[in-house]
């Protein structure tokens, strides 16, 4: 990661916790990703990506800027990536059995979200809020499943990619909007919430074909945040 990038979220961090009422939180959901490319629709056909869902966790921390609007971060343990299939249909008395193989992605990455949020009422009841802004991610893991189908799917082999080779970019930035519905405890408040992530740096480099692969990420999930200074809560403030 660039030094740039750490001085960045280091400055986000500081500005987060300049705010006086915070909370502390954990995230579950599934991640519904893929990856775009450039291909064209020619090759896309034998190449080309669709979802593969996964799953992800996180450790939260929110800061209020008034009753409406908050921002937050934390780190999010995430796994991207997509599904190629190659199929062929076999005729088996008058039915079509699709035949072929399987490739899956699987690509570990540690993110730090910056987002800001916009709730429609004041802290004390149940409201829908908008959410933006990016996520800041670091590849540690990159595995390739490949899979044979013939009715039933076939592990056929698993291959672990060497990330230090100069072919990938592990740093990710990505823009995310999304949405979700806030609802306040008796020890805090539980949020569901629903996200699209989109990729702005190409997977891969130097490669002889510019395959412009970004990721496109779907992700659902459920948070629970606990405020750290009780008095202020307890008074309707924002978390």
């Amino acid at each position: 990661m660039k030094k740039s990038n750490y001085l960045f979220i280091l400055a986000m961090f500081i500005t987060i916790y300049s705010f006086g009422q915070h909370s502390i939180g954990i995230r579950a959901g599934f991640n519904l990703a893929t990856m775009n490319t450039n291909l064209s629709d020619n090759l896309s056909e034998y190449t080309g990506m669709s979802h593969k869902s996964f799953g992800t966790l996180g450790l939260l921390y929110k800061a209020s800027l008034d009753e409406n609007w908050a921002i937050s971060t934390g780190i999010n343990y995430a796994r991207r990536g997509a599904e190629t299939k190659l199929n062929e249909d076999l005729q088996i008395f008058d039915r079509n059995i699709p035949i072929g193989v399987k490739l899956i992605h699987k690509m570990d990455y540690i993110e730090i979200p910056i987002l800001f949020e916009y709730r429609v009422k004041d802290s004390k009841h149940v409201s829908p809020y908008l959410l933006a802004g990016a996520y800041f991610a670091y590849e540690i893991k990159y595995n390739m499943q490949f899979k044979s189908h013939f009715i039933v799917d076939v592990n056929l082999y698993n291959y672990n990619i060497d990330l230090t080779n100069s072919n990938f970019k592990r740093f990710d930035i990505s823009g995310v909007i999304g949405a979700g519905v806030y609802i306040p405890l008796a020890t805090g408040n539980l949020n569901f919430d629903v996200k699209y992530l989109h990729g702005f740096t190409d997977i891969l480099s130097n490669t002889i074909v510019d395959l412009g692969m970004q990721h496109s990420n779907i992700r659902m999930g459920m948070s629970y945040y606990y405020p750290i200074n009780t008095k202020n809560y307890h008074k309707g403030a924002r978390i």
